[in-house]
């Protein structure tokens, strides 16, 4: 596979440098001239023998027989650069690099200005990684020939791979000295420009690129690239509708078209754009579900099902397709159908524990059946193995059935794969709240911090029940000062401040913080009681009062806040 890869991007290499097609690529160095078959025949007619069968052999693709007659016609001319390059260029096509660099040597320790040595030389070096001994032999191909448009191509090139950008732009602004009027030249400039971000520079010489060669489609494309890297998807798209005048069958732009529509809302313009696409290959089932899912996201759940069977009906085994025809089935409420098309995304697919968790989800949530999603999910587990979302599921299944125990257990599971998962042990740590061991739940948001000491949500678990339980108050304080230092606008961690204050016999600065919290959480029954209370340490009866009849609102079934309320007022 190695070899196979050399000889692919050594034809790659030979193409940049000897290809007369007009490309986005870096240009061509200049052709051999005519005269050099000339030169080699005046050299020896057996030299000319040898160099002709070798030219038969290469157009035969018979690379080593072509390698041995260039070798023998250098036997009767050595001094020839003519021949040592073809013998240089064909290594390449071997795969010999440097066999070919060592032919390009030679020449120069006898030619040493022998440009078109230099400039494969300097490709050669370049595609050995040796970017450096690259740049001294497109240097001196300028020193030798100011006029040399490509070296400067080529020099540009590499300064900016090497991150020398005030040089790339020197070499491409001496190209425009030469040639004032080179497109290519105008737009590599604004490519350097681009890429370092001084995009109004980069706009002017695309601009410029564009001027010179109007339907220049790689300069539009990267005029509409700067529009969206700023931000200006409407400039984008405006540039894009233009290549497309030009080039309606640009794929790479009818796909951006296709996301920057869907970012403007204007789906039905997306699905045009994603329309054409598809035209253009048939098979590409990717931009079939595309489609698909923003019939989706319309509840345009008809159109989807008819996007997604047509997928299915080229290629039944594309498991996205199915997952989503499926979705598009549970989201019209047919459930059953829903169901059918989940179990058909086979257990090897990416798609197997959505498509099982999906099932749990219908079953328990829509269908009221806990009990039989808990048994699906824990027969996908047995039959794909460990899977962390198939046990999260499933913990969560538990857990609304106030199974504590095995929930618990359920992520212990699913941190044995994945011990440093932060949201695992996060999650766990709750669940040992709701089972009333707060102990292990602090023991958990612990692990969090190790492994997220920023973990603002950990850091108010801790010190909110430090301050709940009235112990370590200084503790308590500063763990949530931190998270209100990461979290500043959070109205829990707000409350969980309140209620250290309220702990620590600060009453004024409690009710600061509890009125504070009780803005950003206006619904939240324990914010509303903290207030309460607080109000009431303070003698304000009639506020207490006013929070805890909200709070009772928003949790009637609360008896300690009834109790709360029938003591003011019994002692009013």
């Amino acid at each position: 596979m190695l070899k196979k890869s050399v000889k692919y991007f050594s034809t790659l290499f030979i193409i940049i440098f000897f290809s007369s097609c007009a490309t986005v690529d870096l240009p061509k160095p200049p052709p051999l001239k005519e005269s050099s078959i000339t030169e080699a025949e005046k050299a020896s007619s057996l030299a000319y023998y040898h160099f002709s069968r070798a030219q038969l052999f290469e157009n035969e693709e018979k690379i080593d027989s072509a390698i041995e007659e260039y070798k023998l016609a250098l036997n009767y001319d050595m001094d020839s650069p003519v021949l040592r390059i073809y013998l240089a260029i064909i290594y390449i096509k071997k795969g010999l690099l440097q066999d070919a660099i060592h032919q390009c040597q030679s020449v120069i320790s006898s030619h040493p200005e022998h440009s078109p040595a230099r400039l494969l030389l300097g490709g050669l070096y370049s595609t050995t990684g040796n970017e450096h001994a690259a740049i001294n032999e497109y240097e001196t191909v300028v020193k030798i020939d100011p006029k040399n448009k490509e070296a400067y191509f080529f020099l540009s090139a590499l300064y900016l791979k090497v991150k020398e950008h005030e040089k790339s732009i020197s070499s491409l602004k001496r190209l425009l000295e030469i040639d004032p009027d080179s497109a290519m030249g105008n737009y590599y400039l604004g490519r350097v420009y681009a890429e370092i971000k001084f995009f109004k520079e980069a706009e002017k010489y695309y601009h410029k690129a564009l001027i010179l060669k109007p339907d220049f489609g790689a300069a539009l494309i990267e005029l509409g690239t700067i529009c969206e890297f700023q931000g200006e998807n409407k400039g984008a798209i405006e540039i894009y509708e233009k290549i497309l005048k030009i080039n309606p069958s640009d794929a790479s732009v009818l796909t951006r078209l296709g996301h920057l529509y869907l970012k403007q809302e204007k789906p039905d313009k997306a699905i045009e754009k994603f329309e054409k696409l598809k035209k253009l290959d048939i098979n590409n089932k990717d931009v079939g579900v595309k489609i698909g899912l923003i019939y989706l996201e319309q509840k345009k759940y008809e159109e989807a099902i008819r996007e997604f069977n047509l997928i299915l009906g080229i290629d039944p085994n594309f498991h996205k397709a199915r997952y989503y025809l499926a979705v598009a089935y549970e989201e019209k409420g047919e459930l059953e159908r829903a169901i059918e098309e989940f179990k058909k995304v086979p257990l090897d697919s990416d798609f197997f524990p959505d498509s099982q968790i999906n099932i749990g989800y219908i079953l328990g949530e829509k269908q009221k059946n806990s009990k039989k999603a808990i048994e699906v999910i824990k027969e996908a587990i047995e039959k794909r193995g460990g899977d962390v979302k198939l046990y999260e599921f499933l913990a969560s299944l538990f857990e609304k059935n106030r199974d504590y125990e095995n929930s618990i257990e359920t992520l212990k599971k699913a941190l044995e794969l994945k011990p440093d998962d932060i949201n695992l042990h996060y999650n766990l740590g709750i669940l040992y709240d709701k089972a009333g061991n707060i102990e292990k739940g602090i023991e958990e948001m612990r692990e969090v911090l190790k492994l997220d000491p920023k973990n603002a949500n950990a850091l108010n678990y801790i010190g909110y029940n430090y301050a709940d339980k009235g112990i370590d108050l200084d503790e308590a304080e500063r763990l949530i000062k931190k998270a209100l230092e990461i979290k500043s606008e959070d109205g829990y961690i707000t409350d969980s401040l309140g209620w250290v204050y309220y702990k620590k016999g600060k009453i004024d600065e409690a009710i600061k913080e509890l009125e504070k919290a009780i803005k950003l959480v206006p619904k939240d029954p324990i914010i509303a009681e903290h207030l309460g209370d607080a109000y009431l340490k303070n003698s304000k009866k009639d506020r207490a009062l006013a929070m805890y009849e909200k709070a009772l609102k928003l949790d009637p079934d609360k008896k300690l806040l009834k109790d709360k309320i029938k003591m003011i007022k019994e002692n009013k």
